[in-house]
């Protein structure tokens, strides 16, 4: 995974979903800021995913709780 100022790119297994979704956050008028803010969330999901080999069958709520709280723990998702 990797990003820059210029241009996010995401692999993984969410890459398939990332231009859908900065585009439908961009279309429902969340400023480029904040779009480039989930975009890197998304990389860091997609990364994390992939890092503990979860499926998509088993990404459900309790997942993305483990998630929040594995970012939480590095000092991320304060905002």
């Amino acid at each position: 995974m990797t990003w820059s100022r210029a241009r996010l790119e995401i692999s993984g297994p969410l890459a398939w979903y990332a231009a859908g979704f900065a585009e439908w956050l961009g279309h429902n008028g969340y400023a480029p800021t904040t779009v480039r803010t989930h975009q890197r969330r998304m990389i860091r999901l997609s990364r994390w995913i992939q890092t503990a080999g979860i499926d998509s069958a088993e990404f459900v709520p309790a997942t993305v709780a483990a998630f929040i709280s594995a970012q939480s723990a590095v000092g991320r998702f304060l905002d």
